[in-house]
């Protein structure tokens, strides 16, 4: 979320305050496609949702699952 909100500080000064919306209405759209590649390609590695709950759940399943690797834990006897 702090990303996106600086984000859009630094679109709108640099639209309204220093450049224009003629030269920046390029670099928006283009911030606006890598967001949307970088979703999908997201998805295509975990294979669910861009969500922040699903990637809350991705990364805490990783971090579960290397920390039961390192200590060679059994999860289902755990659970």
């Amino acid at each position: 979320m702090l990303t996106l909100s600086a984000q859009f500080g630094a679109f709108v000064y640099t639209t309204y305050f220093m450049f224009g919306w003629d030269i920046m209405e390029a670099f928006t759209y283009f911030a606006g496609q890598t967001m949307l590649m970088g979703a999908y390609v997201y998805f295509l590695m975990v294979k669910r949702d861009h969500s922040l709950e699903s990637m809350w759940e991705v990364s805490r399943d990783r971090f579960r699952t290397r920390l039961f690797r390192k200590y060679s834990l059994n999860a289902d006897e755990i659970e």
